[in-house]
């Protein structure tokens, strides 16, 4: 039974790792998290992303919002570990 969720799960873990890299562009490009195409993005990420910002608040980091890294490095490592046999 376990078998068969994995997959899906490991499929939606990719979704929003590439969700993610999106609104870290879309931040680039348009900083105004209410316009569209990055309110949907921002919408998204965010109830995921605030809680490590309060963490790791960009003033302790240089200015640098380092939460996407961080959520990125536990997809990531997630990923790889319902991948293993």
């Amino acid at each position: 039974m376990l078998a068969d969720i994995v997959p899906a799960v490991v499929l939606a873990v990719q979704l929003y790792l590439l969700l993610t890299a999106v609104d870290v562009v879309l931040a680039w490009l348009q900083e105004d998290p209410r316009r569209w195409p990055r309110r949907l993005t921002h919408l998204l990420t965010e109830p995921v992303q605030a809680p490590l910002r309060r963490l790791l608040p960009p003033r302790l980091t240089g200015g640098w919002d380092l939460s996407p890294v961080v959520v990125v490095a536990i997809l990531g490592a997630l990923r790889v570990w319902l991948r293993l046999p």
